[in-house]
């Protein structure tokens, strides 16, 4: 899959992965919690970069309709026997075939991995139904460590907190709203069996943006 300097770094990611998965994992949740308190009447739900399954099992126990998309299919056998529609889509070379048909478009920790935000935007702004939002979340990269971010191998367009104002702007949403926070995983709460997260108003390093057609 990688060579050279490339696959020292992929074997460097897929540490760094399994040594905080909890941490993932809680900062995952804690943009869908955020989600629900924003659209809570919502029942359409297209996940972009579904990853490893965890939004879409999420919002599916909290009832919400599922449909969730990664070109990599390691999740979908277990999504599938939970009911949630799957589809191996490369959002930057394909058009799913149907127009206006979600409430919301949601895609954490996805568009710093595509080479052209401007499709994966254009193909959200087309699958939403009038009135429906776009939710989008990942790394700030004025504000987080710049090794890490060019260590991952799939890492290909930064992304900062006016770039993805454009991004949004440039594709015809409206109302739209970029928001700047930091976020760890409290370190001593696995001992007592769970995590939780605390903002921290000084490193600001995640953002989110949400934008409506």
């Amino acid at each position: 899959m990688f060579t050279g300097e490339f696959k020292v770094s992929y074997i460097n990611y897929q540490k760094q992965m399994t040594i905080a998965p909890k941490q993932s994992e809680a900062i995952q949740l804690r943009n869908l919690n955020w989600l629900i308190k924003l659209f809570p009447k919502v029942t359409d739900i297209l996940i972009i970069g579904c990853g490893n399954g965890l939004e879409a099992l999420f919002l599916k126990e909290k009832g919400y309709s599922i449909t969730a998309m990664d070109i990599d299919i390691t999740a979908f056998k277990e999504l599938e026997a939970k009911g949630i529609k799957t589809i191996c889509y490369d959002a930057e070379k394909q058009d799913y075939p149907m127009n206006e048909h979600f409430d919301i478009v949601l895609c954490i920790n996805v568009i710093e991995h595509l080479h052209y935000p401007n499709v994966l935007l254009s193909e959200a702004y087309r699958l939403l139904k009038k009135g429906g939002k776009v939710f989008i979340g990942t790394v700030d990269y004025n504000k987080t460590n710049k090794d890490w971010f060019w260590d991952m191998p799939t890492h290909y367009t930064p992304i900062t907190s006016k770039s993805l104002e454009g991004y949004l702007l440039i594709n015809n949403f409206t109302n739209i709203a970029v928001k700047s926070y930091g976020q760890m995983a409290f370190p001593f709460a696995g001992l007592l069996g769970f995590w939780r997260l605390i903002p921290m108003e000084t490193s600001k390093d995640y953002i989110v943006g949400i934008g409506y057609k």
